[in-house]
């Protein structure tokens, strides 16, 4: 007989995987609440079930354009980023795929731990609704990316190199960008931002996007480009502040490829495609989103939107997440908070290893406090009796699981700096708040540089 569940409450993770069988329905569509519930409860698929799911998608989007051409009711989402179980949540607050359209804006993987779940929910949906639920390629679907970060790591372990190639075509197949016609006026939806090398939408079609984003050029700026922070405009002097609204582009430092667009690149970019705001993902956002209007209170709206539907960015920023609600008659935000998930210990530590410092520390303090608490009354009563050789061994005791109970704070303290991911910025500010989004986004300011060559592979799943 099975001994009880300590924690009973606790679902036990799935340890069967789906066969296509029960994936698959006879036409060929996918059981979606199937996929999902077993996703919810950390199960996995069958590596031939995963790879049916991407190739199928796959084909889909290799038929689409570079620029969709859609028209609303929509719901535009941005990075996700891995976090599998805000997805489902965002889902379910957003609109049922059944009867909502949506478009994500990319960012499906990495930094989560569940990136494996995330790109196999969102490209099922794709299957069983391809003229409905639509996906932009964003700056991590790429190769370069998933391995310096933590999916092609996820991948091998969850499944195996097959199921990651499998991926990476599809990643290879998605569209670039969306062209969102409303009577309101048009958007242009992307990942990241402009380009100088594009002036118009036409200019979007000619790329071959089929490959591995390059690290320059109009392919790698839509993924990769910023708008100019409005901050950087405080404090200018007029003469200044007419130069900074004369920018159109500037090299973009903090991502080490990709521009940075200002407001003239942005009005001269609008009027010439008749656009009346560009729609955007790919930075974090403390509300889920935001309205750049360059400083310009004048404006009837934003010229650009920034969304981003990552709450919790990786659980540590206390963002909140957000989608775009395109209606006909206007459009409008939703904000949701993070759920709960479960916890992936980084680097592949067991739980013996990960708590023993802990428990090890908790013990020599307990014993360091009965010891002390004993040691006035162990010598106030028979001190008389005691040689002063016997009050000395108490004594040194007494000092011995002191220093032991040091000793196993510095140990934890050590493999607590192992747990931040050996940041060296996050390691001298363990114990406050680093989980506040301005510190989080200073701190996590190196990870939104794209690798280059000489990277060297990190364990960061």
């Amino acid at each position: 007989m099975l001994p009880s569940r300590p924690i009973s409450d606790l679902p036990t993770p799935e340890a069967r995987k789906l066969t296509i069988a029960e994936t698959f329905e006879q036409d060929g569509t996918i059981r979606i609440p199937v996929l999902k519930e077993h996703l919810l409860r950390e199960g996995r698929v069958e590596t031939n079930v995963a790879v049916l799911i991407f190739e199928r998608a796959a084909e889909l989007l290799k038929k689409e354009p570079n620029l969709l051409e859609l028209t609303p009711p929509l719901i535009v989402c941005g990075d996700i980023h891995g976090q599998f179980y805000d997805l489902v949540s965002l889902l379910e607050k957003a609109g049922d795929p059944h009867n909502t359209n949506y478009l994500f804006l990319g960012d499906y993987v990495d930094r989560g731990c569940f990136s494996c779940e995330t790109a196999l929910l969102l490209f099922a949906l794709k299957v069983n609704f391809p003229k409905s639920f639509y996906l932009l390629r964003g700056n991590h679907e790429s190769r370069v990316m998933t391995d310096f970060f933590n999916f092609k790591l996820e991948c091998e372990y969850k499944y195996d190199e097959l199921m990651y190639n499998s991926v990476m075509y599809a990643f290879d197949c998605l569209p670039l960008s969306a062209h969102l016609i409303t009577p309101y006026g048009n958007f242009l939806c992307v990942h990241g931002g402009l380009s100088p090398d594009i002036e118009t939408l036409e200019d979007i079609q000619d790329i071959n996007r089929f490959s591995e984003p390059p690290d320059d050029g109009p392919f790698c700026d839509l993924l990769w480009s910023d708008p100019v922070e409005e901050d950087s405009a405080s404090g200018l002097n007029e003469e200044e502040l007419e130069d900074w609204y004369n920018m159109e582009y500037e090299l973009n430092p903090t991502r080490g490829c990709g521009y940075l667009f200002g407001y003239l690149g942005v009005v001269e970019f609008l009027e010439q495609n008749n656009l009346v705001c560009i729609v955007r993902a790919h930075e974090v956002q403390k509300e889920g989103f935001l309205l750049h209007k360059f400083g310009r209170d004048d404006l009837p709206g934003p010229l650009v939107i920034t969304v981003f539907s990552a709450p919790n960015y990786c659980d540590m920023y206390e963002n909140l997440a957000a989608f775009i609600d395109f209606q006909d008659d206007g459009y409008d935000f939703g904000q949701l908070s993070w759920v709960s998930h479960p916890y992936y210990l980084p680097d592949y530590m067991d739980g013996i290893n990960y708590t023993l410092p802990y428990v090890l520390e908790f013990l020599t303090k307990m014993c360091a406090f009965f010891l002390n608490s004993l040691e006035d009354e162990i010598l106030d009563e028979e001190e008389e009796r005691l040689a002063p050789e016997q009050v000395a061994k108490v004594q040194n005791k007494l000092r011995n699981t002191q220093t032991l109970s040091i000793l196993m704070r510095k140990l934890r303290e050590e493999r607590e700096e192992v747990l931040q991911a050996n940041n060296p910025e996050l390691n001298q500010v363990i114990g406050q708040s680093v989980s506040k989004f301005s510190r989080a986004l200073k701190l996590d300011v190196r990870n939104e540089k794209r690798p280059r060559l000489w990277y060297r592979r990190r364990n960061t799943f």
